[in-house]
């Protein structure tokens, strides 16, 4: 039997996030054959503490390794610092380590695959690192694996001999990197590695990888990567330390059989560098598209969330105004990790005070590619486990739920018992992604239909109900009727005929009485009391 590296995980609060990296790790046909170490941070706030704990309880039931070893910290060292200490205390126990972080789910042939790189090119002093991700680059049809300067810490491997040499000191690299050094460092001004360095220095960002990165460039080592990922990173959605939101990286999880060929050229791939330039060249933006992106960022927010400007550009206003002062208001109370059911550009993310805020959508059989969900399902069982969730939010969906029976029960099913739904749903709106379109509900309709699947009512709020729903209703009629193919057109008919509607609208509002009767949607704050 071949005789495993040890493997090493590094977790902090994220309860959800670190069961599927487990789960998946656990089905690794070498899991049973490796020692696992896990390395868990202290809590750095006390808001943090109630999910370190949860994730410490669960990292205590894992079976299914050789064996476990758990190193609770006693106070917050922050992921580099504990990484570092970590990879360096067991790496010069064994020789050798494999090391994820607690958002890196892994293929079942990752360990197989990482055991087998370490152990071909253990004598091959200029090869540095092993990793288990690659870009979303083209193949050459030839390689299973390539070589490169670029080191990827989203899953990897390396030796004592090579991890003695690590340091991190800013002010040497700055020092000793010339000119030429930078720009062979940044893949030839394709990207801009150099700058992680440059923000370590100056205390904006605390990070340990470009640092390694820098050593195995100063010792002209180079890093093993697959052509296929073995590993998919899920904690691409602002959750994670140094992490923003962003699916540019993404890359799917190697699920075939894994078959390999090691590659006998010690030396750097031409053809798979150019291709991870291309991929940075693509991805880098000039001021003007800098500027278009944050015109189109700003514009979208003011759909959704609109301000004072929403009144000049947004013919639906009222209604996504109102909605949103409500959701916003309504939100705070969602804690620990929440699932946004239908979760679109999750427009009210920003204002969840959550630990781990996850986007939920259907498979529709479409492109994917530049949604905003994490995870994707059928419509039927979303993908998460029994009461394994502390909140779901859900807003303006249900009306387009052909069977709102099978979405409750799903929803009852993932929330833990006492835990929160967050849901607005019309009361009064047109018909809207037909065919796709099926109910309103009236406040009583909306609380009864909660109450049958196991929820109670906390809060419940009308939206607009005022003039501004019958503004609403006239802006919008007027909006469709003359709504063209251009969205320069558009703009220009909202602003010259729509912002007189809603300026309209909201001076009337401020006169004229309120009608509870008369609105736009329901907003509903419900709480999990009963299984179903």
């Amino acid at each position: 039997m071949i005789d495993c590296a040890p493997i090493i995980l590094f977790v902090y609060n994220r309860p959800w996030h670190t069961k599927q990296t487990v789960e998946a790790l656990q089905k690794n046909s070498l899991a049973a054959g490796s020692e696992l170490f896990i390395y868990s941070d202290a809590a750095k706030s006390e808001s943090a503490k109630k999910d370190v704990d949860e994730v410490r309880g669960y990292i205590r039931t894992i079976t299914g390794f050789k064996k476990l070893t758990i190193i609770e910290r006693e106070k917050n060292w922050g992921l580099a610092d504990s990484i570092i200490d970590g990879v360096t205390d067991v790496i010069n126990r064994f020789g050798r380590i494999i090391v994820l972080e607690d958002d890196i789910v892994t293929s079942p042939y990752f360990l197989q695959f990482m055991n087998d790189a370490l152990g071909f090119y253990q004598n091959e002093k200029n090869v540095w690192h092993i990793s288990g991700w690659n870009y979303p680059i083209p193949s050459d049809g030839i390689h299973d694996v390539f070589l490169s300067r670029l080191m990827s810490c989203w899953g990897w491997a390396t030796w004592a001999d090579r991890w003695m040499f690590y340091e991190k000191n800013s002010d040497s690299i700055i020092a000793s990197f010339k000119k030429e050094d930078i720009n062979a460092f940044n893949i030839d001004g394709e990207a801009n590695f150099f700058e992680q360095v440059v923000q370590n220095k100056k205390g904006t960002i605390n990070t340990w990888a470009i640092f390694w990165y820098a050593v195995i460039f100063q010792n002209n080592g180079l890093c093993l990567s697959p052509v296929t990922s073995y590993v998919l990173n899920i904690g691409l959605d602002g959750s994670g330390e140094n992490c923003a939101t962003t699916d540019v990286y993404s890359n799917y999880c190697k699920k075939d059989k894994g078959k390999y060929k090691f590659t006998q050229a010690i030396e750097e791939n031409a053809f798979f560098l150019d291709g991870i330039k291309d991929f940075y060249k693509m991805n880098k933006k000039t001021k003007f598209q800098r500027f278009k992106q944050w015109v189109k960022k700003n514009y979208l927010k003011e759909q959704f969330n609109p301000s004072v400007l929403g009144v000049f550009i947004n013919p639906f206003y009222f209604s996504r105004s109102a909605l949103s002062n409500e959701m916003k208001r309504l939100i705070t109370h969602l804690k620990g990790t929440v699932v946004d059911v239908g979760c679109g550009t999750r427009p009210y993310e920003e204002s969840c005070l959550c630990d781990n805020y996850i986007g939920l959508e259907i498979d529709d059989g479409r492109d994917n590619s530049g949604k905003n969900a994490n995870f994707y399902y059928d419509g039927n069982v979303m993908p998460f486990e029994n009461g394994s969730v502390d909140s779901v939010i859900t807003s303006q969906v249900f009306e387009h739920v052909s069977d709102p029976a099978i979405f409750l029960k799903e929803i009852n099913r993932i929330l833990k018992l006492k835990g929160k739904l967050l849901m607005s749903v019309p009361f009064i709106w047109d018909e809207h992604e037909q065919p796709h379109d099926y109910l309103r509900y009236t406040s009583f309709g909306i609380k009864k239909t909660l109450q049958q699947y196991g929820f109670e009512i906390v809060e419940f709020r009308r939206t607009a109900n005022n003039f501004s729903a019958l503004a609403q209703m006239v802006a919008g009629y007027t909006y469709k009727l003359f709504n063209s193919d251009s969205p320069y057109l558009n703009l220009l008919f909202i602003i010259l005929f729509i912002s007189p509607i809603n300026i309209i609208g909201i001076i009337l509002s401020k006169i004229l009485p309120n009608n509870d009767d008369f609105y736009l949607d329901n907003v509903i704050l419900a709480r999990k009391i009963d299984e179903y």
